[in-house]
Order: structure tokens, then sequence, then C-alpha cells
């Protein structure tokens, strides 16, 4: 017998080989297996892809909501304070008592000193 430089037979050695390769059964079910990895990988990382740009398009939507109305109620503030600056200046404040005094009807009581 010949040895080959690694001090093992040839023959020895393709027959290991031999024994640890798939055969042709479990190498398609290994590529199957495979596949279906593969093919279940792609549909959660779709799946999560659909959902986070629907969380990520609802979340703009609600800001851009919140954003505008808080335009309008800051407008609405405004606006109201003008309002408020130009009723007052155009009426004027009434005075604390009536126009004219009442009239007096009676004598004035005259106190002891």
């Amino acid at each position: 017998m010949t040895q080959t430089a690694k001090g093992q037979n040839k023959d020895q050695k393709d027959a290991a080989q031999k024994r640890n390769r798939p055969g042709q059964r479990q190498q398609e079910r290994l590529m199957r297996l495979a596949r279906r990895q593969r093919r279940r990988r792609i549909i959660v990382s779709t799946i999560t892809i659909v959902v986070l740009a629907a969380a990520i398009g609802a979340g703009i939507w609600g800001y851009q909501r919140y954003s505008t109305d808080q335009a309008n109620a800051t407008t609405k503030l405004k606006n109201q304070h003008a309002t408020a600056t130009a009723l007052a200046l155009v009426t004027p404040t009434p005075s604390a008592g009536p126009a004219t005094p009442p009239p007096v009807t009676t004598t004035p009581v005259k106190l002891a000193d």
C-alpha cells in the first residue's frame, strides 16, 4: 500500500469523503428546507415592512393633524384678542354711576355740634 504525504491511504480518504457527503434524497430535502426557510424569511420581512410603513404613515398623519390644530388654536386666540381690543376701542367704558345724580326731595338733617 502506498501512503500519501499525510500518512493516509488515498482509498481510505475517498471512502471517508463519500460517507460524509449527503445522498441525492438528503440533498434535495436540505434544498427544500433551505427554500422554505428563505420563503418564510421573505414573507415575515415583507409583513414587517408593511406594518412599519403603516405605523410611520399614521404617525406622520397624526403629527400633521396636531400641528394644524395648534396653528388653528393660535390663530383663533389672536383673532379673539384682536377683536376684544377693537371692541374696547370702539365702545366707551361705562361710568361707575348714573349719568345724572338722583333728585333730592328731603331737607338735610342738622347734627348737634
